[in-house]
């Protein structure tokens, strides 16, 4: 297990991935987005070609984390980056997917990348895990975001996007969730990428 982050602080959301053979998980439990699951997970998922792919899958309450990735059941939503390059012009890659709850909804929030751009941070949401509406862009700065980092404190939601383009971490304050972002802060005035928040108590640190 590389446990990236745990008690996200909001909504007793708890989240963690698991590396094996074609599929990296992040596990949230959360039984109030839908009646009697207990357990959403994001993934990407190598098909066949090698090619990387987004699923968020539905669990079962029993739904053992460390089984094998053919123990995982059909995913709610496919994000098919060979698919999707056939539907919306210039997309790319769709990547690094988070899950986040708010106020009883599910997100989800991917790197989008399209054809000769800087990658881009893109929302999905959902109530019941079977009608997915697409959000579009989020965030976009004139460097590459990925790893859309999303958590809360207190009724604050921030997210901490893979910026290591613009030579700095920094963190973003959702202004209107999840559509408008503001720069908070400069965390490290260095390149760093893929960071990630884990709440100790109420110390909080930065993988």
């Amino acid at each position: 297990w590389n446990k990236r982050h745990a008690d996200a602080g909001y909504h007793s959301v708890q989240a963690f991935f698991r590396r094996c053979a074609g599929v990296i998980l992040q596990f949230h439990t959360h039984p109030g987005v839908v009646r009697d699951l207990c357990q959403v997970a994001a993934a990407l998922v190598l098909d066949s070609r090698s090619m990387w792919n987004t699923a968020v899958f539905r669990l079962p309450r029993d739904f053992d984390p460390g089984a094998s990735e053919a123990a995982l059941p059909e995913p709610t939503l496919l994000l098919h980056n060979r698919r999707l390059r056939t539907q919306r012009h210039n997309l790319h890659t769709v990547a690094d997917p988070f899950l986040f709850v708010h106020q009883g909804v599910l997100y989800l929030f991917v790197e989008e990348k399209r054809s000769f751009q800087k990658g881009l941070i893109s929302g999905y949401k959902t109530r019941d895990l079977e009608r997915w509406e697409y959000l579009g862009e989020v965030l976009s700065e004139p460097h590459h975001l990925s790893y859309p980092f999303v958590f809360a404190v207190d009724d604050t939601v921030y997210m901490l996007p893979e910026s290591g383009e613009s030579g700095r971490v920094t963190l973003y304050e959702a202004e209107e969730f999840p559509l408008r972002w503001r720069p908070r802060a400069v965390v490290l005035d260095e390149a760093y990428v893929d960071s990630s928040i884990h709440r100790r108590g109420e110390q909080y640190w930065l993988l």
